[in-house]
């Protein structure tokens, strides 16, 4: 669940992506014969950018994003070419997560993406791939220029500007066995991060 700058409440659910603007909802469902439908019907997750676009993680057919000026949706590799070097849905995607500078970071089984706007490019985006960093399943801004990246193996660091990556090692504060599998981050408004195992 998440709302968008206009107060609309999106809901995503097993069966298809529903909205709410206060008054009525309206619901998104995967049409066969219509191109410009949700890529799938299971929503595994998605999250808003800065230009209020959905990206949304289908369970049937991967990343598409939602457009609420077109009404419509695109499929992730159809929106530029430099798209189509992302894994497909054979490289199963976890999560997709837009931080505060409006990049757009998704998390596979094999590697974390991370999509950056070049500026003054709007539909444009540069890839790059932190192979190290897999299976990130939540994911946050964490100050000025770093995300944090949740994963089975534990928490990492990605500086966004250097493009380096650090394994932060959770022992000091638990442990517990099993302590390594990041179940959850839940930023503060003070700047602090919850971390669940």
């Amino acid at each position: 669940i998440d709302q968008d700058r206009n107060g609309t409440i999106w809901i995503g659910t097993r069966y298809g992506l529903n909205t709410f603007d206060g008054s009525e909802f309206q619901s998104y469902f995967n049409d066969p014969s219509d191109e410009n439908s949700i890529s799938g019907n299971q929503i595994l997750g998605f999250t808003i950018d800065h230009d209020d676009k959905v990206w949304i993680n289908t369970a049937e057919n991967g990343i598409c994003i939602y457009d609420p000026d077109k009404n419509s949706f695109t499929k992730l590799h159809e929106v530029n070419d430099d798209l189509r070097l992302i894994p497909d849905v054979n490289n199963p995607f976890l999560k997709v997560y837009a931080d505060i500078h409006g990049n757009i970071w998704i998390g596979t089984v094999q590697s974390l993406i991370l999509l950056k706007k070049p500026d003054g490019k709007p539909d444009q985006f540069e890839l790059t791939e932190f192979s190290d960093v897999s299976n990130a399943r939540h994911l946050v801004s964490f100050g000025n220029h770093a995300l944090l990246a949740g994963t089975s193996d534990g928490l990492y660091a990605v500086d966004i500007h250097s493009g380096s990556t650090e394994r932060i090692e959770l022992s000091a504060i638990n442990t517990n066995e099993g302590a390594g599998f990041v179940n959850g981050l839940l930023p503060e408004k003070s700047g602090g991060i919850w971390i669940g195992t």
